[in-house]
């Protein structure tokens, strides 16, 4: 009973807190295998472990993140880039962009709106207004920025009955003042809204015979 006793009690315990009966049990082909196959020891701990599993689902929603975020910017981005694209063009290329509307009645076509974005281009460019050929991206683009223009034409309902009253007064005939800068912005912006009313008519035939 006593040399029992000993000789559990001499026995020695590895690094892995096993009686060293136990682990000398491994031979060398075992170890072998649990070095290759076994994930504690290829992996030496459990976040290496996960890591192998999930690494792609993870970098895949992250890519996928990202690409949601951008998708974000660049929608905020292009509505931006159109109101700057709007503010310019001057009354003259403003018009040129209606006649070539009304010239090419395009519809809703974007092969069609992509030829008025590129001669809008040229224009631009040939008259100084924008350094490059390049501010507008494609027909689509071209479409918004026309459906922006249009929208911005449309009449004020409340104006500012200070600003009326000034702009209703009869000018002295006698007088040799220039005309004021709001009269021939008035002019101006009517002479927009007749090309846009033409331009949406056209549009509209356009659309029916479809």
């Amino acid at each position: 009973m006593e040399t029992e006793q000993v000789s559990i009690n001499n026995s020695k315990t590895s690094n892995d807190g096993l009686p060293a009966y136990q682990t000398s049990m491994v031979n060398d082909v075992e170890e072998e295998l649990l070095s290759k196959y076994l994930p504690r020891y290829v992996f030496h701990s459990k976040f290496r472990f996960f890591w192998y599993h999930y690494s792609i689902s993870i970098i895949l929603t992250i890519i996928s993140g990202i690409h949601i975020i951008v998708e974000i910017i660049i929608a905020q981005e292009n509505s931006f880039d159109m109101k700057k694209i709007l503010k310019r063009l001057n009354f003259e290329s403003k018009k040129f962009f209606f006649y070539q509307v009304i010239n090419d009645s395009p519809g809703l076509k974007i092969s069609k709106w992509n030829v008025i974005a590129a001669k809008m281009n040229k224009y631009l460019e040939d008259e100084g207004i924008r350094d490059d050929s390049y501010t507008f991206y494609d027909g689509q683009q071209c479409l918004n920025i026309y459906n922006l223009l249009v929208s911005s034409l449309k009449p004020v309902v409340y104006r500012n009955i200070f600003t009326g009253a000034i702009n209703r007064q009869t000018p002295n005939a006698l007088s040799t003042e220039f005309p004021r800068v709001d009269d021939v912005n008035d002019v101006a912006i009517g002479i927009l809204r007749n090309l846009a009313k033409k331009a949406q008519d056209v549009l509209r035939e356009t659309l029916e015979e479809i």
